[in-house]
């Protein structure tokens, strides 16, 4: 009796102890399971949104959410863990159809739910919020419940339709504009391609979408552009990022076109991006060449107008080498009646030498006469100058008028149409000589020309890389009533003038890429000079 009594007491500590243990261990495992919960709850706490679970009843009502909830909805943990308000009465009455649907569909299937939707909150604000969410089992509620998070979106969606405004904004400016805007990646393949662009070349975007730039252009640009890209994205060098240039272009039909094209590189999504403004100046080029043929034509009724108001001087500068050659003619013929032979060389040498300055003066008018396009060349400054002046000195002499020159140092060179600069300086020298005539040259009788190096850099005074040729008269001054409309066509400074002269020289200069100008000079007179960039 007393092993049996032994026995039990044993087996009751036994039991004591291990229902001690047990306890302990529970209590251990609950402490854990708290401190995890309470961990989860501080990371949830974190988020930018709301954490939550919830029983998958009508309107969802809460069983633990995270602090998030409040900046969310404006209303507590404590709200929504005590089922005082319920999620699915803050859903937008709109929304609430749509989100009963998705959630009841991803339960059902297993799957997980995202979505967005509008909620009314506390301040009876409307946000939009973005949910991802699915159902999982609770052992502590034996049955499923949803789990997942939400999070205001509200901002993201109201920059995000900003942007897309912006976008079709400028998509929509893009596709007005009148010019073509084509973009490319830095393979050359074209992303896109505006309306304009589309009606130049005769190609819908579809058509030429990741397609290579190179279908754009004739044969001569696209042979070079894949090796000229490549070498820019090596080492940024290049001729035409950044700046424009006229180029051909092809049409889809192969017909070959003049464009104005500026290119600027960007940078989009971290990619290299081109994008090129393409203008058609095909009309423009048409409007250029007639206004050059019109400037031409009207170049050359002046040239002929200036050549017959200085016929008087042409006769004279002609007649003397004629009136020579008649004279030696008639001592030669006396000579060989006479008998003395060995003086016809001589006679014949200078007769040969009048005959020769009576053909360079008529060659001189000829080619002032000659109409017709006639090509820039490269030409000395000087003898630029030394051809006017033969030109000008008849007429100066029949006025009693020498004309002066200073030339600028040897070897400067302009590229120009001889002609119509011999024309643009015989023009201001004999409009200074009229004036100094007007004036009855009591000012003095001397013209001058002028050449001089200058720099158009003021940084860099020392380059020079212009020549200024002046024209500098002691003549009668200009008015104020004239220099209001001294360049316009058809006002003159002169009583009989056509009005073309210096109307015509400032256009020969501008297509030059010249100005012309004037200034007083002192004691009295005018200066007309202009400015031409000189070749090296």
């Amino acid at each position: 009796m007393l092993i049996i009594l032994s026995a039990l007491v044993a087996l009751l500590v036994i039991s004591v102890s291990l229902a001690i243990y047990l306890t302990v261990v529970a209590r251990n495992k609950a402490r854990l399971i708290l401190d995890d919960r309470n961990n989860v709850r501080h990371l949830l706490n974190n988020l930018p949104g709301m954490a939550y679970q919830a029983h998958n009843l009508p309107d969802w009502p809460i069983i633990l959410v995270s602090e998030g909830c409040e900046d969310l909805t404006g209303w507590s943990q404590d709200a929504f863990e005590s089922s005082d308000v319920l999620w699915g009465k803050l859903i937008h009455p709109d929304d609430y159809a749509h989100v009963c649907e998705v959630v009841e569909r991803a339960l059902s299937n297993k799957t997980i739910f995202e979505l967005e939707y509008r909620i009314i909150t506390k301040n009876k604000d409307v946000r939009l919020v973005w949910e991802r969410g699915e159902a999982v089992f609770s052992m502590l509620h034996n049955k499923l419940i949803v789990e997942g998070f939400i999070t205001d979106i509200t901002t993201v969606k109201l920059v995000e339709k900003e942007v897309l405004s912006i976008h079709a904004f400028s998509d929509a400016i893009v596709s007005s504009v009148s010019e073509g805007v084509v973009t490319i990646d830095h393979t050359g393949l074209i992303k896109s391609f505006n309306n304009a662009a589309q009606a130049m070349f005769g190609y819908t975007f579809d058509e030429v979408k990741n397609k290579n730039i190179k279908s754009l252009m004739p044969s001569s640009y696209a042979d070079h552009h894949d090796q000229y890209l490549s070498n820019y994205l090596r080492n940024h060098q290049a001729n035409i990022i950044g700046v424009g240039r006229e180029l051909q272009a092809k049409r889809k039909d192969g017909s070959v076109f003049a464009i104005h094209l500026s290119i600027s590189e960007i940078q989009s999504h971290e990619k290299t991006m081109f994008v090129g403004l393409i203008r058609d100046i095909t009309l423009q080029r048409a409007a250029a060449e007639q206004a050059r043929k019109h400037i031409e034509q009207m170049a050359h009724v002046e040239r002929l107008n200036s050549l017959g108001e200085m016929a008087a001087g042409i006769a004279h500068e002609v007649s003397q080498p004629l009136t020579a050659i008649s004279l030696f003619s008639q001592s030669g013929k006396s000579l060989c009646n006479s008998g003395k032979f060995e003086r016809l060389p001589e006679i014949f040498e200078k007769v040969s030498q009048h005959a020769r300055r009576a053909g360079a003066v008529l060659e001189r008018m000829q080619v002032m006469t000659k109409q017709g396009d006639r090509q820039k060349e490269l030409v000395d400054c000087n003898v630029l100058i030394d051809d006017v002046v033969k030109l000008a000195e008849s007429d100066a002499k029949i006025r009693n008028i020498s004309i002066k020159t200073s030339r600028c140092k040897s070897g400067t060179h302009v590229f120009v149409d001889i002609v119509q600069m011999q024309q643009v300086m015989l023009n201001l020298l004999r409009n200074g000589m009229e004036a100094m005539e007007v004036s009855k040259l009591k000012n003095g009788s001397t013209i001058e020309l002028r050449a001089d190096l200058i720099s158009q850099t003021p940084h860099r005074p020392n380059r020079q890389t212009a020549v200024k040729i002046a024209v500098i008269d002691s003549g009668c001054g200009l008015s104020n009533k004239m220099t209001d409309k001294l360049f316009t066509a058809f006002s003159s400074t002169k009583e009989n003038g056509m009005g073309i002269g210096l109307s015509i020289s400032k256009s020969i200069l501008q297509e030059h890429g010249g100005r012309i100008h004037y200034s007083s000079n002192s004691p009295a007179g005018t200066v007309f000079f202009f400015i031409l960039p000189v070749v090296d």
